[in-house]
Formats: C-alpha cells, structure tokens, sequence
C-alpha cells in the first residue's frame, strides 16, 4: 500500500510532449493566416526549394513568420533544416559555416545574408531534471542535432517557434504560437526558471519583443524574470552588447528601459546607475521615464524618429552621464583621469572594448568646448570639427542641452550646427568598408560559379555518381519491392477500401456499416505507418473519395497534409500507375479538384501549379473553371464515350499551356525545339522513348489539322485513314477546338469524325515494293548464309 501512494505521488519523467502543446504540429493553411509567398525574401525561398530539391525539409522561422502575423514588416528572414551545417555547406557554393555556441551557415547573396541553422534536440537536462539540486543549466555548447519538434520546444517563446512550409503555404505550430499572437501573450516555452537558467539574455528579449509587439508577459515568465534576474551576470557580453544596439535602433529604447526598470532588469544591467537614480527618488522604477536618464533617452528616440544618425556610444554617453557628472562635481574643468575611474567600474562590467573607453572619455572631456559658440582662433575650431569623435560628442551635448532646457546651451549648439558639421570618419569608413566586403563577396560568388563551369566539384560528382547508382538500383528492383509491399501491406489495407476499376465497386470494407451509409471514409489502425510505407495511398484516398463521393474524416484529411511532402520521395513511374487509374475512372477533372483543394498537387506536377500561380492565385479553389479543368471533364465525356484514351492524352492536356506559351513566343518553332523544351517534362514524368515521340507529335501535329482541308488533298486523306499514330492528336485538337469554342475548327474536327474513322485501328497496308524489297533482301542474307561448295575435279562449279 505504502509502495502504491509512493508511485502515485512520485514526479513523473519529463517528456517532449511535455513542451508541445500540439505533439504532431498543428498546421493552419493560406485561408486563415495572413502570410503569403509574396512577403517572403525570394532568396530565402530559394535556399528552401533548393534544400528540397536536395531530399532536405526546410522552413522560414522565427521573426520572419511572427512580424507577417503582426502586421509589420520584417528585416529578415531565416530558414531551418534538417540538414547538417556540412550538408548545407555541400549544397550551396556561397555560404559559410560560423559559430562556435550554435553552429549556422551564412549563405550570401548580392547585399545581404540569409541564415540557416539545424533542427537541434532538447538539452538533456530538460528531460532528466533534478529537483532540489541547484546545477548550472547554461547552455555553453548546442549542436545536439533532431527533429522539427525538438527544435521547436527548445527555442525560447512561442510567438518565435512558427515554421512556415512555403510548397503548401502553410504554417506548422507545436507549441501554440499561432494562438499567443492572436491573443497578443507572450509566453515561454517550457518551465521559464530553466529557460531563463540557459539563456539569461532570454530575460532582457522578453521585455523587448513586449514592448514593441505590444505583448502582455504571462505571470509565469513575469515572475520567473524578477527570480532569476541575477542570472544575466553570467550571460556573455558580446550577446549582450549585440542587444544593447538592437535596442537603441528600436526608437523605443526609453520605454524599453522603462520595461527593464519595472522588472527590475535594470538595477542587474547597469549597478552604478541604478544606485545613483535610487538615491534622488526611492520609486525610481516606476518613474523611470521622468528621470534625467529617461529624459535624454526620450529625446534621443525622437532624433531618431527624425532621421538623426545617433551611434550605440551616444546613447551609452546618455546613460552614463550622471555618474561623470557627480564625479566632476568639485573640478572647474573636467580631467580625463577623474572621467575614467568614473567610467571604470561600469564599463569593466559591460566589457566595452578599449577603444570605445578612450572614446566615451573624449566626448565627456570635450563638452566645456560647445559652451563658447566659436572659438576666436578659427583653425582650432575647424581642428576639433574634424576629430572622429565630433560629432558624437555634439549630439550628445544637443540632446543633453534640450533635457536640462538650459537657453545658453541651446542657442551654442544652434551656432555649431549651422557651421558645417563634419560627419564622424568611422561611420564612412565602416560604410565604405561595407560596400567593399559586399564587392568581395559578389567577386567570390561569381569566381566560385565560374570555376564550377569548368571544373565542378568533386563532392557534387560523387553525390550525382551515388545519386545515379541508387536510381539504377532501385529502378531494377522495382517490382520486386512493389510485391513485397504489397504482400506486408494487405495486414494495413484490412480496414481499406480498395477499387476494382473492372466491376467499379468497393471491395473491402471492414468497420460499421454506417460509414457507408453517411458516406464517409475512415482507416481504422495508424495512419502515419500506411502513408509513411506508401504515400501513394494519400492519392487513392482522394480518388475513392471523389469516384464514390464519400466524405474524408478529419483526422485522415490532416494526416493526408502533413504527408502529402512524401510524395516527393517517391519515383514518378509508381505515382503513374496510379494517375492511369484516375485517367480511366472519368472523373479525372473531379480528382484533380481535389488534388488541388488538399494542396496535393503542387507535389506532382510543379511547373503546372507555378504557371497556374502566375495567372490567378485563387486556382486551386477555380480549378474546373480554367481550361485546365475545362479540357479535363472533356477528357472524362470522351472516356465515357469511347474508353480509348490513352494516358498521354492527359499528360498532353495538362502540359498544353506550357507547351502554347513557347509556341507563342517563337512564331517558326520546328521539332527540334519542341523536343528541347518538352524533353525535361518527359524526364519528370519518366515517360518511355515511344511515349515521348508521342507526346512530340501530338504537339508538332496541331498546325497540319488547322491547316488541313479533306477535299483539296485526297492524299493526306488516304495516309490519315491508314495511320493510327493520328488518332491521339486528332482527339487532342477537338479537346482544344471546344473549349476556345472555335466554329471553324470544331465543324472541321466533326467533318473529320465523320469522313474518317478514327476509332478504327486499321492494320498496316503493305505496299508492292516493300514485298519486293524484302524478297531480294531475303535472298541476300541466304546467299551470305549458304554459301555454295567449292567445285572438285570433273565437275562444273
């Protein structure tokens, strides 16, 4: 008994779905969310279709996705993947790996970097937490590499661990992101004493993104901050430095401290200052912004507003000032010895470099000099303009003049900004220095691609080698496996319905006989396993579903999404054979509605869903209405009808428009280009030679029906007759005639129909001479065969 209360009352181990709030990702498509393809960097889209192209999944994250959701514009954008940095670096040319805490790779592009890191696993104290002990949680080193999961329960807040999946513009979510955006909360993902325990800089982003998102913090991570708020000592300076900068280009940088200061994040931050604003005023923290330090901050926010250049020392300046000029209280003129020990301890804490020290002690030093309007000696003054530090120490004097409201100091600095100002040297040179790093780069990616024309990588070729190996291998054991699969998957396909295009009925259901009844469509057992062994099933799911017109169940309709990717993985000849049964089944418009609607399509046939794109971006819920659709359920009539269309066909009708937009471009297009162009769509189709040459001739074909008059050339009517090759193009230009709805050609197309029979299949008419041709070439071969013996004595050879 006493065993039992112990297990029961007994913490339980810590899992990944303690984290996730939607374990198998919570997907949200196009028509509930607010981010579009457009608002998207092109390059960063790049970088993903190419990862994909690769056999990689990859996804836009963090501020990108959660700017678009809040209505702001966003200043980049970074991509995460499952591939390794290494993987990354043998997929793009110009890149480079950085980082020592987090390994990521830069991949660069013309003016800008784009980043890409690794899905990254929980940390092992996140699963084995030990109660009651104190341990150091800082995360010195991360590349633990995992799952989408993973690297979404350890990110930091939910608001920043949306994926965006740009193949079905959708949006995945395991932690409730979506949900905390809409709500306008800011919450951390996890336990937030750990969170902030990792990562103490996580403490300083938490007021931040709350402040400008306009976010209320949740209580948990309220109270979690003022708890650890110590823990930002041992945070690293340069990661801290790097938000300090990020802050002060906000222009909210006065009521971001306001933020640090009620969280008390501020005291920790900057120790010196706080001591000096606490003893003026005991409620300093709540009337931050009616301090000096406030003040100028304000201030400075507005300059900027009004497109000022106000550099990070400037606002360090701002916030120091009150400790100098307590320190330079007794001193008629300010020394630079007595500025330093005052600026020692607070910039040994922030590890300022020593050169922006010697920097922060010339602006305090050169004030009194702006006090005189102009000095009489004008080569001084035209000296003290050029000095690199001027113009900081100008701004700093103006913006300190407007807080204390002192007339004197405001009319000086009105005379010194008259007189031509002198923009500090640094800001120009790091511009300059900037553009330069940009030349180089661009010179690099350029040399790097011309020395892959002419000389490729060597781990390119060994990945193609591998790449074709693997190809041949599986091609050659292709139906070996395919009957394998089929053995192991009649156990799954138990609670299947499965079609017999023969008899056109369902031949296996097992479950309640009221599913058929409501018509709906249910698999009973795990559906990960039957679309992870064979996502061919996601298409003949929708197939039975539209020829049946059975309802698809909820769950089934989301795992048909989140697997709909796998299709990719899997050779085209297998898809095809399903694709020949959509085809028969006359209701191939239907199907491919659904296809569209289920963003199932753009998986199978890429180039048609982008050209559809470009023209309307509403296709997939207009399907039937475009020619597509059109020529599609005229297609399905003729099937009906007739039931001798072949597959290619429909291959012809969906890569029509394509094929039309290269034949308008170019007025003479001869056979030759025509194959050019259609020759890498019957690679993506894995279409045979004999199936090529016909999908060619239905194409190259159309002009001799246009121009084609029966009763002028008898000729072409007896060849027409003979030929069966010309019954698939011939049926193809009907298609085309109804639907432009073209009198001429549809009154040629049913004279034609009429006059010659095209459903026939007539056997091929052999002429007199190719009788006699192969006659003498039989005789040929006998005699090269059997030839005579030689003569002997007596007789006649």
């Amino acid at each position: 008994m006493l065993q039992l209360l112990k297990n029961f009352f007994k913490k339980k181990p810590f899992s990944l779905e303690n984290y996730l709030l939607y374990p198998d990702g919570n997907r949200y498509y196009r028509e509930s969310h607010s981010v579009k393809k457009h608002l998207i960097d092109e390059d960063a889209l790049k970088i993903i279709h190419r990862l994909n192209k690769f056999g990689y999944k990859a996804y836009v994250v963090g501020g990108g996705v959660r700017d678009i959701l809040l209505g702001r514009k966003p200043k980049d954008f970074d991509v995460v993947t499952n591939a390794t940095p290494n993987q990354v670096k043998n997929v793009f040319n110009n890149c480079r790996i950085i980082g020592r805490r987090f390994k990521l790779v830069h991949v660069i592009f013309k003016g800008k970097v784009i980043e890409v890191s690794t899905f990254r696993s929980l940390p092992d104290h996140r699963i084995k937490i030990s109660h009651g002990v104190e341990t150091d949680y800082l995360l010195k080193r991360d590349n633990n590499y995992g799952t989408a999961k993973e690297d979404a329960a350890r990110r930091d807040f939910t608001i920043n661990a949306l994926y965006y999946d740009p193949r079905n513009e959708s949006i995945v979510d395991y932690v409730g992101g979506y949900e905390d955006i809409k709500n306008k909360i800011l919450r951390v993902i996890g336990d937030p004493d750990i969170s902030f325990k990792e990562d103490p800089v996580r403490m300083l982003r938490a007021v931040k993104f709350s402040i400008i998102h306009g976010l209320t913090i949740e209580k948990k991570t309220r109270t979690a901050i003022k708890k650890n708020r110590l823990e930002l000592e041992k945070a690293s300076s340069s990661r801290m430095l790097e938000e300090y900068n990020k802050i002060f280009r906000t222009w909210k940088s006065s009521i971001i401290f306001q933020g640090l200061a009620e969280n008390f994040l501020f005291e920790v931050l900057f120790k010196e200052v706080a001591e000096y604003l606490k003893k003026k005023n005991n409620k300093w923290q709540m009337d931050f912004l009616n301090t000096k330090v406030g003040n100028r901050l304000q201030i400075a926010d507005r300059m900027l507003s009004e497109r000022e250049e106000l550099t990070p020392l400037i606002f360090y300046a701002l916030i120091f000032s009150d400790l100098v000029d307590e320190a330079l209280k007794n001193e008629a003129h300010p020394s630079i010895h007595t500025i330093r020990e005052a600026l020692e301890n607070i910039s040994n804490r922030i590890e300022l470099s020593k050169r922006d020290k010697d920097r922060l002690i010339k602006i305090f030093a050169s004030q009194n000099r702006f006090k005189n309007p102009e000095d009489k000696n004008k080569n001084q003054s035209d000296l003290f303009k050029r000095k690199e530090y001027f113009y900081e120490s100008f701004m700093f004097f103006k913006i300190k003049a407007l807080t204390e409201n002192n007339e004197d100091a405001i009319q000086s600095a009105f005379f010194w900004e008259i007189s031509n100002r002198v923009r500090p040297r640094y800001i120009n040179r790091f511009k300059k220095e900037g553009d330069a790093l940009e030349k180089i780069n661009s010179q690099n990616i350029k040399r790097s691609t011309k020395k892959i024309k002419k000389s490729p990588d060597v781990t390119n070729i060994q990945n193609s080698k591998r790449e074709n190996t693997e190809k041949n291998k599986h091609v050659s054991n292709q139906n070996k496996e395919l009957n394998e699969k089929n053995k192991k998957l009649k156990d799954a396909y138990s609670n299947f319905l499965t079609y017999n295009p023969a008899e056109d009925s369902l031949v296996k259901f097992s479950g309640d006989l009221s599913n058929i009844q409501n018509k709906v469509l249910k698999i009973d057992g795990e559906l990960s396993k039957v679309l992870r062994d064979d996502p061919s099933n996601i298409l003949r799911i929708i197939r039975f579903s539209t020829v049946h017109n059975l309802k698809i169940d909820h769950e089934i309709k989301n795992a048909v999404q989140t697997y709909a990717t796998e299709i990719q993985k899997i050779p085209f000849l297998k898809i095809s054979e399903e694709f020949k049964k959509v085809f028969k089944s006359c209701k191939a418009a239907q199907i491919f509605q659904a296809l569209a609607q289920h963003s199932i399509l753009p998986f199978c046939f890429s180039e048609i869903t982008e050209y559809l794109e470009k023209k309307d971006k509403n296709w997939y819920n207009k399907f039937l209405e475009l020619e597509i659709g059109k020529k599609l359920s005229i297609a399905d009539a003729i099937q009906l009808e007739n039931g001798n269309l072949s597959p290619i066909i429909f291959y012809a009708i969906l890569y029509g428009d394509l094929v039309t937009n290269i034949q308008s471009k170019n007025s003479k297009v001869t056979i030759q280009t025509l194959r050019e162009k259609i020759e890498p769509i019957c690679e993506e189709l894995e279409l045979a030679k004999k199936e090529r040459d016909k999908l060619i001739k239905i194409f190259a074909s159309q002009i001799k029906f246009k121009k084609y008059e029966v009763e002028r050339n008898p000729k072409n009517k007896q060849l027409l007759l003979k030929n069966r090759d010309y019954f698939e193009p011939f049926v193809y230009f009907k298609i085309n005639a109804l639907v432009a709805n073209n009198k001429e050609e549809i009154e040629l197309a049913s004279y034609l129909e009429s006059k010659l029979d095209y459903k026939a299949t007539p056997k091929k008419i052999v002429s007199k001479k190719t009788t006699t041709h192969r006659n003498q070439f039989s005789k040929k071969r006998a005699r090269i065969n059997n030839p005579p013996l030689p003569a002997t004595k007596g007789e006649e050879p």
